[in-house]
């Protein structure tokens, strides 16, 4: 299939902000205020400690920093945001070439009638039990925690074991029982593919905790170029807020933050389920290793396997059983985004 200059689908896990609440021994809840601080630290660049920037040599770092600290009667605080689960994967939300829009249906026909979803499912339910979405705040506070989910109007209560950073389905069962994990996958599952189910999802997490502990939101991107050089004072780093009735900066998650953790169900680049999961993206690019693990001379980035879909529909259709390179298709379409070439890119069948 040649890939069409126009091609995009919707996402259809659509997630919002997420909110950073604390409780106290009186059981009263409050939002987590972010502060803005203006902190004094040593220059530990290279071009300092070199000598190479004299200036800096002994001078002092002065910068301006927000943080999100708890109060000093906070006993526990909790992140909480919602899912609602769509079927845009059903077909392209723009696609200028009519045949290919019919082959790319073909394929999702094709890959529910062999998996119906499930191991996605799976996948997006080990990431919002676990509280993978939680990032760093789940690495800190490994203890008592809990994950507490809100559907099909009933509220479910799930522990999850201490000191696992980010516990797999397996670790979650351990813990609660399998039925209530079958649930939300289940839940989950029928939503992606049911139109007649309830799609939404309220997610929190809980994380029992000491006061004056500092959390974790999402961190803004502050360029750098609008400031001066001189002016040391004037680098920030800024911390994602949403807005109070009253004015005041609650922390927050950008919703992407949320988003890319749910999609980190990528296990397929190695051809192994033992294989860690990595985000789905185009190239399988991981940003804390700053390493495609999908690169273009692999073959196995998202523009060769979307070049090859009609084979992968074949194969679906004559062994009923889903490939490696179906489901990271699947999950890249699932996820949404623009996939899309200057002008039409790859081989005539």
């Amino acid at each position: 299939m040649k890939l069409p200059k126009g091609l995009s689908y919707r996402r259809s896990l659509e997630t919002s902000l997420g909110f950073f609440s604390q409780t106290n021994a009186s059981d009263e809840t409050t939002p987590i205020i972010l502060e803005r601080k203006t902190l004094v630290g040593p220059f530990s660049d290279i071009a300092s400690a070199s000598g190479t920037n004299q200036k800096n040599t002994n001078a002092l770092n002065i910068f301006r920093a927000d943080l999100a600290t708890l109060a000093s009667d906070t006993c526990e605080f909790s992140i909480e945001c919602s899912l609602t689960i769509l079927q845009h994967w059903k077909k392209p939300y723009r696609c200028e070439n009519h045949e290919v829009a019919g082959i790319l249906t073909a394929f999702t026909d094709a890959y529910y009638a062999t998996d119906e979803f499930k191991t996605l499912s799976e996948g997006y339910a080990e990431n919002i039990l676990g509280l993978t979405w939680c990032w760093r705040n789940s690495e800190t506070f490994t203890k008592g925690r809990q994950s507490i989910l809100r559907f099909n109007d009933e509220t479910h209560t799930y522990t999850l074991p201490d000191d696992v950073t980010f516990p797999s389905l397996k670790d979650i069962k351990q813990c609660n029982s399998q039925a209530s994990v079958e649930a939300v996958i289940t839940f989950i599952q029928r939503a992606l593919t049911d139109q007649s189910v309830k799609n939404q999802i309220t997610m929190k997490a809980v994380f029992p905790t000491m006061p004056g502990m500092e959390v974790y939101p999402s961190q803004e991107f502050v360029d750098e170029n609008n400031k001066s050089s001189d002016n040391k004072s004037a680098r920030v780093r800024e911390l994602s807020c949403a807005w109070t009735p009253n004015g005041k900066r609650q922390a927050a998650y950008h919703k992407t933050k949320i988003s890319n953790a749910l999609h980190k169900v990528d296990r397929w680049y190695e051809n192994s389920l033992d294989a860690p999961p990595i985000n789905v993206n185009p190239l399988g690019y991981e940003q804390q290793e700053n390493k495609p693990y999908r690169s273009w001379k692999s073959g196995l980035d998202i523009y060769h396997i979307f070049m090859d879909i009609e084979d992968i529909t074949d194969d679906l259709v004559q062994t009923k059983i889903p490939s490696p390179h179906s489901h990271f298709l699947a999950a890249n379409i699932t996820r949404g985004g623009l996939f899309t070439a200057k002008k039409e890119t790859g081989a005539e069948k």
